[in-house]
């Protein structure tokens, strides 16, 4: 009685605390805490944050390490500095109220309840603005999860004093990470939007009150990158560049202009190397990374990425080269040599980096991949091991033992790396066994978060975000996806064992993720078979998974419309490519079958049931096909999923010659507002950009396109178009008129005559109809002009022809040059 007394005095009296700023009462996720204590041991402390550095590492003292008498020390240091720290304050009382010191913990509240009040208003708000600081910095070491609220408690900071600098530094980084967050998530252009309002605020605030600071350019360029990563943001940018005409928006030229103000700040330069490493231009990173050697001599990282300059085109090379097809074989074998011959700089480099920092653990596995390439493998194994004995934690000995997994699936020893795999934090801790909310997921060098994205995201077969996302996360941790490819084939090295052991233990129920991504990637390399295989096995394990079902459809629906737009490319004229498309499209029924057991599992399944209406449709079944388009209209509730339904149901409609019906789905998918007009109609014109150069031959995509563009008003864009459909077919009447309605919209009455003149006498009655309202239209507003010439179907009032035309000086430019009107150049802004 005496004990359950004493519990719930406890308790009231740390709800009493609650009302105060304290890590612990920020529910704070325990799988974290070695990572964040790792990245406090490396965190290069500000006089703005040093004090909430000190405050988180003493609580991790006594949440991480169980050590009371450490965390009071540093908490009282903190006090000693800043004797009304509430942060410190409210954690020593918890800490005394934890171990039953009544009296001290009750001093420590009183004082707490003094400081809530006195010194005046503007002294309380300063207490609880830097509590909020400490707080969203303390937020932002535990992962992506934590940062809207981080960036919530710089908001309320930032009410207090909003000519911070370094809580306007916080801000604007928090505010690009929810620009990258929620550009994944697919939300409303309107979010996104205030985000980089709010930051670019900032930055250009920062630029005044910190004038030729690195650091400031660097997060501008940051913030721009993240911006440009999807097309929401690429809008943005060109209204921002509109506004703020004098304002940088290339991210390189901004991390250069960084590097020349500051080019002796180890962090500018660092960030600077390792942007230009991203964008795979050696030439200035090579450059930069020497110079800045000249400054900094010690520096490890600088002679790892110089490294990586070496190692990672090679490697490049050699994806290339495994996935090239026929014709470019050749070039990317001549590629993949050309690369290998500066492999002796790579370890040359790495040694040099090694040299300065023993522990560097990445340095030292790109070192073991350059003598891996080099033949050296007993050597490369060996750094391996060095690597693995000196990880500073678990994570980077996970790190070690998957490049482990890597290289010895590359010589063929799948079993042993099974084996490397399974001893990796993902399979031996609470990562395989925790969902993912509840794991160390927010890591950045984790592929949780990554794989977990790419397997939900990149369902799609047109979005390239989520295939880059999946790509990303297959870096991070190939080992897995490949560990699954040659499960089977262990069978043969080890007779003593289980056929499928190994094949089951990577994609066992223990971790669905796995199974998914393995599907993905294989998919992604088009390796049908092993895909097959690897879903056969784990649709046994998990028989209620509709994403199995799904792509197993899209493992006979995809190989059909690969063989298709061969066909179309080839244009029929290739034997084999012919048989190819004919016996894949006998397996469709097969991809009908598996889509429907998705859609039987969850009929809200948008883009199982968009797939089936594809599979239909190439099955001859085009009101069935229809039928199921109309269904997702209906069902599906998030707006992205409905342009993409309309986008798929207007290619459909082009295939089988239904322009106007095309037209009127893509018109449909605008009316979408909420997701930003203009956003929509970039993503729609971009997929007809991509349709139109599957069969150059076939204007239909193209007139589609250019239709689009008027119906939009965007009509020097559809007069370009219609011109690119003229280059195709000369004779095209319906692109003439097209042309002519552009010109009729624009107000050009004279140049649109011309153009429904010469389909007229293609025998067009929709010219001759065009031509009769543009007479009334005239006749109305009182433009006078030459009599239009209405050709009736078979006359020969005129014999000159369309080919005539284009040898006459007015019309001899085909993308629509004439007297006193300059064709209508390409939007610069489409180069961002």
């Amino acid at each position: 009685m005496q004990k359950q007394n004493a519990a719930a005095m406890e308790s009231d009296r740390l709800r009493k605390l609650q009302e105060f700023p304290s890590p612990f009462f920020w529910s704070l996720e325990e799988s974290m805490f070695n990572i964040v204590h790792e990245k406090l041991i490396r965190w290069k402390c500000t006089e703005a944050d040093r004090l909430a550095c000190k405050n988180t590492s003493a609580f991790l003292s006594y949440a991480r390490d169980n050590d009371s008498l450490q965390a009071r020390r540093q908490f009282q240091e903190v006090l000693c500095e800043d004797p009304e720290n509430l942060v410190a304050l409210t954690s020593l009382a918890y800490i005394d109220i934890k171990h039953s010191d009544v009296a001290t913990a009750e001093t420590k509240q009183r004082a707490l309840a003094e400081l809530k009040e006195s010194g005046g208003e503007t002294e309380v708000q300063k207490r609880w603005a830097t509590a909020m600081f400490e707080k969203a910095f303390c937020l932002t070491r535990f992962g992506q999860k934590r940062h809207r609220e981080a960036l919530g408690c710089i908001e309320k900071a930032l009410q207090f004093d909003s000519d911070n600098n370094e809580w306007l530094k916080a801000e604007t980084f928090l505010l690009t990470k929810q620009v990258e967050s929620q550009a994944l998530a697919r939300v409303g252009y309107g979010k996104i939007k205030t985000f980089l309002d709010r930051a670019a605020a900032n930055v250009l605030k920062l630029q005044q009150m910190e004038p030729g600071s690195g650091e400031v350019l660097c997060m501008t360029a940051y913030l721009f990158k993240a911006a440009g990563s999807t097309g929401q943001g690429l809008d943005w940018m060109k209204a921002y560049s509109r506004t703020h005409p004098s304002q940088i928006v290339n991210v390189s030229a901004l991390y250069e202009m960084a590097y020349e103000l500051c080019p002796t700040d180890k962090s500018v330069y660092r960030k600077v190397v390792l942007h230009f490493r991203g964008a795979r231009n050696w030439i200035k990173m090579e450059k930069i990374a020497k110079k800045a050697l000249e400054d900094s001599p010690n520096d490890p990282l600088l002679y790892h990425q110089l490294g990586l300059r070496y190692l990672l085109p090679f490697q490049d090379a050699l994806m290339k080269e495994k996935t090239a097809p026929g014709k470019a074989k050749k070039a990317s074998i001549a590629k993949v040599k050309e690369t290998s011959k500066s492999m002796y700089k790579a370890e040359e480099y790495f040694e040099k980096g090694l040299s300065l920092e023993d522990d560097f653990t990445r340095c030292r596995m790109g070192l073991a991949w350059c003598l891996f390439y080099q033949g050296k493998v007993p050597e490369s194994r060996q750094q391996l091991r060095i690597a693995a004995e000196k990880a500073k934690d678990k994570r980077e000995q996970g790190e070690v033992r998957r490049e482990l997994a890597r290289l010895l699936i590359e010589e063929g020893n799948e079993s042993v790396a099974l084996m490397q795999v399974c001893k990796t934090p993902q399979f031996e801790g609470q990562a395989a066994k925790s969902s993912p909310d509840k794991t160390c997921l927010q890591d950045e060098g984790d592929p949780g978060p990554v794989r977990e994205g790419a397997t939900f995201a990149r369902e799609a077969e047109f979005d390239d975000k989520p295939i880059g996302w999946n790509k990303q996360a297959l870096e991070i941790n190939n080992d897995i996806a490949c560990v699954t490819e040659k499960g089977k084939a262990a069978k043969h090295r080890s007779p003593d064992q289980s056929p499928t052991a190994p094949f089951d233990e990577a994609c066992g129920p223990v971790d669905q993720s796995i199974c998914r991504n393995a599907v993905l990637h294989f998919k992604e390399a088009r390796e049908w078979q092993k895909m097959e295989q690897i879903l056969t096995k784990a649709l046994k394990h998990f028989p209620n998974d509709q994403f199995l079902y799904h792509q197993y459809g899209l493992r006979y629906l995809v190989p059909f419309e690969l063989a298709l737009a061969d066909e179309k490319e080839t244009k029929g004229k290739v034997k084999q490519v012919t048989e190819t498309c004919r016996a894949a499209k006998t397996l469709l029924p097969k991809a009908e079958e598996y889509l429907r057991e998705a859609l039987k599992i969850d009929h809200l399944f948008t883009r199982c049931r968009t797939c089936l209406a594809r599979c239909l449709y190439y099955q001859g079944k085009v009101q069935e096909s229809r039928q199921q388009f109309q269904i997702t209209t209906e069902d599906a509730i998030d707006n992205h999923d409905i342009v993409e339904v309309r986008r798929n149901w207007a290619w459909l409609q082009i295939e089988d010659g239904d322009e106007s019906g095309a037209l009127i789905q893509l018109c449909e998918a605008l009316k979408l507002k909420d997701r930003g007009v203009s956003a929509v109609y970039q993503g729609l014109d971009t997929a007809l950009d991509s349709w139109s150069k599957l069969d150059k031959r076939d204007p239909r995509p193209v007139r589609v396109r250019a239709a689009f563009a008027l119906e939009t008003g965007r009509e020097d864009k559809a007069i370009r178009y219609y011109n690119r459909a003229l280059q195709i077919n000369n004779k095209d009447n319906s692109s003439m008129v097209g042309v002519g309605k552009a010109y009729k919209k624009k107000g050009n009455f004279t140049e649109a005559k011309k153009w429904l003149e010469r389909a007229s006498r293609l025998g067009s009655d929709e010219a001759n109809d065009q031509l009769t309202d543009l007479r009334k239209v005239e006749d109305q507003s009182g433009t006078t002009g030459p009599s239009p010439q209405i050709v009736g179907h078979g006359t020969s009032a005129s014999p000159r022809t369309y080919e005539d035309d284009t040898r006459d000086t007015e019309g001899e430019n085909l993308q629509g040059a004439t007297a006193g009107h300059s064709a209508p150049q390409p939007d610069q802004s489409d180069c961002y």
